[in-house]
């Protein structure tokens, strides 16, 4: 199942229109990279040498997973640095409230040692992101040493052992393509029901948009069976049906969701954190929420916090509290001050207590 519309630190969800492929895909040349960026950190990168590899990292200082996925990025450009390997981390979709990237980058330091760019005018992004259908960010592009686009992914979706292997020479890009074709003839199934899903979330017909993101999650379960979990928000809220909702849920979680982990803290957290709610089902939030954690071995910081939050809501504030040390224990630096407020606000309701 691929959580296409998660984002952010805390699984908050979206619902957005999703653009169908533009004609690039895996097996094919890679675009020029070099006019359309400006140079932030490192070399720039006029052209894709032979014999060279480049993992192409389309991020943004507002995307709380990108940022997240620095640190490994830039283990990755050490480990890689004397096989001919070049990281480059592409800043696309920028917006007015976020860290401008040059201030991001040079505040990082050595902590983001590999070569960074920025899209100028969304050239790049049009060019990659929209071109290859790719709808959210972190997204890794990985082109190969004959300058052909070899892997698309999310970095923590496979990203590693499609570069070792095309490192080693040892990767299929025929197969590859294949896969990525098939891809494409799927989205091009899927995207009338994407269209009719935008038409009606912008009317507001919800059971419209509900069915349309059911029939997307059946079309293929493990492409789109994130969309319903897009269902149960808009239940949740557009349609202000909780009970409708929580049962949908309750479903789910004994079926499509009960080996999804980040599914299952998406879930949690709607209840935890939505707006509005006259009454939240803390038991099933519980039960998300466990299964995440125990799922992701206790060592996940985004399903602590959810399991944190859970927590409290069901006035166990001893455990929210050691729930969110280990949230900020297990955290990369950039996700501790995300995380200090809620420790914060469960040390005094302790105190209060």
């Amino acid at each position: 199942m691929k959580l296409t519309t998660l984002i952010g630190a805390g699984c908050a969800l979206t619902f957005a229109a999703l653009a169908s492929a533009g004609g690039l895909s895996v097996g094919d040349q890679a675009p020029d990279l070099s006019k359309d960026v400006s140079w932030i950190k490192g070399e720039s990168v006029t052209e894709f040498q032979n014999d060279h590899v480049y993992v192409l990292d389309f991020w943004a200082t507002w995307c709380g997973p990108c940022v997240r996925a620095i640190p490994h990025m830039d283990e990755l450009a050490e480990k890689y640095e004397d096989e001919g390997v070049t990281v480059i981390g592409v800043a696309v979709w920028p917006n007015d409230r976020m860290t401008p990237t040059a201030e991001y980058v040079k505040d990082k330091g050595d902590d983001m040692s590999y070569t960074v760019a920025a899209d100028i005018d969304g050239a790049i992004a049009k060019k990659y992101m929209e071109a290859t259908g790719s709808n959210g960010i972190p997204t890794v592009m990985i082109v190969d040493r004959e300058g052909v686009l070899a892997w698309i992914g999310h970095p923590m979706a496979g990203m590693d052992e499609a570069l070792a292997q095309i490192v080693a020479g040892t990767y299929d890009i025929e197969d590859a393509a294949k896969e990525s074709r098939k891809i494409a003839m799927l989205a091009e199934k899927a995207q009338p029901l994407k269209d009719a899903a935008n038409a009606a979330y912008a009317a507001g017909e919800w059971e419209t948009v509900v069915s349309s993101l059911q029939k997307l999650a059946a079309l293929d379960p493990d492409e789109y069976g994130g969309y319903t979990i897009e269902a149960f928000k808009i239940m949740l809220t557009k349609m202000e049906n909780e009970s409708r909702a929580y049962g949908y849920a309750k479903e789910m979680i004994n079926g499509p969701w009960a080996e999804e982990a980040q599914a299952l803290n998406a879930v949690a957290w709607l209840i935890v954190d939505t707006a509005g709610i006259e009454n939240r089902d803390w038991d099933l939030a519980y039960i998300a929420a466990s299964k995440a954690n125990k799922m992701t071995k206790g060592v996940d910081p985004m399903v602590l916090d959810t399991l944190a939050a859970v927590l409290f809501g069901q006035g166990k504030v001893d455990k929210a509290i050691e729930t969110q040390r280990k949230a900020i224990m297990h955290a990369e630096a950039d996700f501790v001050d995300q995380l200090k407020p809620a420790l914060d606000k469960y040390l005094a309701a302790a105190n209060e207590g």
